[in-house]
């Protein structure tokens, strides 16, 4: 595989992860999903979690309740990640565009 080979796949990657970000920046401008899962999800079911973990009896659940929580974490974890290595590849596009407009610039001298 040449470096212009390589060079593409990595354009059409960071592409790729630039275009998840933004349908998750689309997504959390969404009135629904908002109401759903960044309100309702992330801040008060997580709120009905925290307070049941300090609720008379509930000792036995204890764990699915953690569970319940760590579940929400790891979602908004995901979230984070996708925001920022999107951020990373659009950066990283416009640097693999010039590299390849270089190497193709070369090629062609050759």
């Amino acid at each position: 595989m040449s470096d212009i080979d390589q060079i593409e796949i990595s354009i059409k990657d960071a592409k790729d992860m630039v275009s998840a970000r933004d349908a998750l920046l689309k997504l959390k401008s969404n009135r629904d999903f908002k109401k759903i899962v960044l309100e309702g999800y992330f801040e008060k079911e997580a709120v009905r979690l925290v307070g049941l973990l300090a609720a008379p009896g509930m000792d036995a659940h204890k764990n699915l309740i953690v569970r319940d929580l760590e579940a929400i974490s790891s979602l908004q974890s995901y979230f984070q990640s996708v925001l920022m290595i999107g951020d990373t590849a659009a950066n990283s596009v416009a640097e693999y565009e010039a590299e390849l407009e270089m190497l193709r610039q070369e090629e062609m001298e050759a």
